[in-house]
């Protein structure tokens, strides 16, 4: 008989060294690469509830932020990773986001990295990580009916040739997208952007007010990712407006 195949090791995806997307396309701001760790400021413990959400046992004391200690293995009839090829040269996040949701819906984005030219590749390509491999491969199947175009150009998938599953348990109420309500001064879109801007790297894809009443306001912020973005935001948010000072941060759903 064959023997079985060998496992293959989850490859940790860390946050591209590069510029975040500003709040509206065209606006000057640009924020560098920030570590996540960076959003634990002073080094303080981190809270059972930050634990849980990063996919972790309250009672695990251990480096959370190293990949070798997640313990995670995959088949590839897991990988829940579309590498996205053919795309025009200075295409967003924002952009592949855009005309993905158009043609969807598909699930929940866990992580989304678009790469420019490199090498023999005369396009840009994406990395686009679902929650889970249906999600993963109804995005696959619809880009392969050739129904992804981006400025002419048409985008060609395949599965990616790295194994990837995401790190977190995908609880239901997680996603890239964040409900953030309270004080108007507060819940501002520019002052928030600045606020995060200083302690993580994030890409958006879009910011909207659903609600303003009485110098009370709700703002969607859509991130470009989960993993590395709408999570350590949730947590630097929460840090710094815990629960009783008015101001609520929840997760809500993923426009994909």
């Amino acid at each position: 008989s064959n023997p079985a195949r060998p496992r293959r090791r989850v490859v940790a995806i860390a946050p591209p060294p590069t510029f975040s997307s500003p709040l509206e396309e065209g606006a000057s701001k640009l924020t560098h690469f920030h570590p996540m760790d960076a959003v634990y400021e002073g080094n303080e413990p981190m809270s059972d509830w930050e634990r849980d959400l990063l996919g972790f046992s309250p009672n695990y004391r251990g480096n959370i932020n190293n990949p070798r200690n997640r313990g995670n293995t995959a088949e590839e009839s897991e990988n829940c990773s579309v590498f996205i090829m053919n795309l025009p040269v200075d295409t967003t996040v924002k952009e592949l986001l855009d005309a993905l949701v158009a043609l969807g819906p598909f699930g929940k984005v866990y992580q989304t990295h678009v790469m420019p030219p490199y090498g023999i590749h005369p396009m840009a390509s994406a990395r686009l990580m679902m929650w889970d491999r249906w999600s993963a491969r109804r995005v696959l199947n619809v880009i392969q009916e050739g129904r992804l175009v981006l400025r002419g150009q048409v985008a060609r998938p395949i599965w990616d040739k790295n194994v990837r599953v995401p790190d977190a348990r995908p609880q239901d109420y997680l996603s890239r997208t964040l409900l953030i309500t309270g004080p108007v001064h507060i819940v501002d879109a520019e002052y928030l952007y600045d606020y995060l801007n200083e302690r993580i790297f994030f890409q958006t894809q879009r910011v909207s007010v659903l609600s303003e009443f009485e110098e009370k306001r709700e703002l969607r912020w859509i991130f470009g990712s989960f993993y590395a973005q709408a999570q350590p935001a949730h947590m630097a948010l929460r840090r710094r407006w815990p629960p009783g000072t008015g101001v609520s941060i929840m997760f809500g759903i993923d426009p994909m």
